[in-house]
């Protein structure tokens, strides 16, 4: 019992999935980096101590 062959992909859905690979990675390494590494120094500088006990 083997399974029947599939029928060959049109080829519209390749520049189509193309796109929408490069709007991904537009969108998490364009956007969503940025964002999640300014949390990252937000939140790190909020546990630092204050700049004057650093001077004193």
């Amino acid at each position: 019992m083997s399974p029947s062959p599939k029928p060959p992909i049109p080829f519209y859905y390749w520049p189509l999935w193309m796109g929408i690979l490069g709007l991904a990675l537009v969108v998490f390494y364009g956007i969503l980096t940025p964002v999640w590494m300014a949390i990252r120094a937000v939140a790190w500088l909020s546990e630092r101590p204050p700049f004057r006990t650093l001077a004193r």
